[in-house]
């Protein structure tokens, strides 16, 4: 996939070949985008049930530190700070509307 703006980076697969998750570049960010059936079932009617944010932080920024923000604010944590196979350090955090929010740093 490829026009004057949006360009595929990767997607995932489930066993019947399905997307289930893909990532595009629009400019300089990344979008992320999933099917519903990576929120849990409790979580779906919620309004911004299968929307998720990956917002990639600079290098020199404190993600722990951030994490600790989030949390100490109330959000629900749904994945404390971890290194990820791929380079990167990330937590994942749902708002009070169910929006999905990766805090990242490290490779893209």
């Amino acid at each position: 996939m490829h026009n004057l703006w949006v360009s595929l980076n990767w997607r995932l697969v489930d066993d019947n070949n399905a997307v289930t998750i893909a990532s595009i570049n629009l400019g300089d960010s990344e979008i992320i985008l999933g099917t519903i059936d990576l929120v849990p079932p409790a979580d779906r009617d919620k309004l911004g049930a299968s929307i998720r944010i990956h917002e990639h932080i600079a290098p020199d920024a404190d993600i722990k530190q951030l994490f600790i923000r989030a949390r100490d604010k109330g959000a629900k944590i749904v994945k404390g700070v971890e290194n990820r196979d791929w380079g990167e350090r990330a937590f994942i955090i749902h708002d009070r509307d169910g929006y999905n929010l990766m805090i990242a740093q490290g490779r893209l």
